[in-house]
């Protein structure tokens, strides 16, 4: 995660939580990753969601830039997001 916490013990945190409340868990996501990003982490938390019912998931993206240096370019800039979003490559442009 961004935050520097790991992936499997906020899932496992939040599966935990769900089954003490007694509330159904349908799905945890992973979103606003690259690709192969999206791909690890599936592969991390998968098991902790398997033989429960617990459905994964994902909606990855295709990024030029990180996150911090796209809001960095914001900053300060009326015209960044515009620069921003031209520096971002459509998905046609990766394999």
């Amino acid at each position: 995660l961004r935050s520097g916490d790991s992936l499997v013990d906020a899932c496992s945190q939040i599966i935990e939580l769900a089954s003490s409340l007694k509330l159904p868990l349908e799905a945890i996501g992973v979103n606003c990753s690259t690709p192969s990003a999206i791909t690890k982490a599936l592969i991390c938390i998968s098991p902790l969601v398997s033989g429960c019912g617990v459905k994964l998931c994902a909606y990855g993206n295709c990024f030029q830039i990180t996150t911090s240096e796209w809001m960095a370019s914001l900053k300060g800039d009326n015209d960044a997001k515009t620069k921003a979003a031209e520096r971002v490559k459509s998905a046609g442009d990766y394999d």
